[in-house]
């Protein structure tokens, strides 16, 4: 079943079932300068949902990673006054995980950068930097700049 919209510059918290268990969700979002572009790309919903399915996933091994469009900080911290939490779904009993799984976002800086559509002079100076990386961003370089070197 899909996720609720998230709600982009707003911090929130979710309430998860995975299994018999319940995890509790933080997710804080950096640096954005707007989030109405994100409210409207089906993509970055689904990104986040995923980003969901990895982190638990992964629990015992949290690393920051990239989507296309965010990149995610995952961390655990202690649950607080877990022991007072109780959960049911239908007529089974469901334990909560004993810690809280926060995702901080940022902005993929390539899409910061750019905001989505928009190129900003130091957009030429990220790609210049991430073509030694990515060759085919050369392409994408050229595309922006309508230069023929880099």
């Amino acid at each position: 079943m899909p996720l609720k919209p998230f709600k982009y510059l707003l911090p929130e918290t979710r309430f998860l079932h995975a299994g018999r268990l319940v995890y509790k969700f933080k997710i804080r979002y950096g640096s954005f300068k707007s989030a109405s572009e994100l409210d409207n790309i089906e993509s970055a919903v689904k990104e986040l949902e995923e980003a969901i399915r990895v982190i638990l996933g992964n629990l015992d091994d949290l690393h920051p990673f990239s989507t296309d469009h965010f990149t995610v900080f995952p961390y655990l911290r202690k649950w607080e006054r877990v022991s007072k939490m109780r959960f049911k779904h239908k007529n089974v009993h469901l334990s909560p995980y004993p810690y809280i799984c926060i995702m901080y976002l940022e902005l993929n800086s390539f899409q910061q950068n750019l905001s989505f559509g928009k190129v900003h002079d130091d957009s030429y100076e990220l790609l210049k930097e991430f073509k030694q990386y990515c060759p085919y961003l050369e392409k994408t370089y050229h595309m922006l700049s309508g230069s023929n070197a880099i």
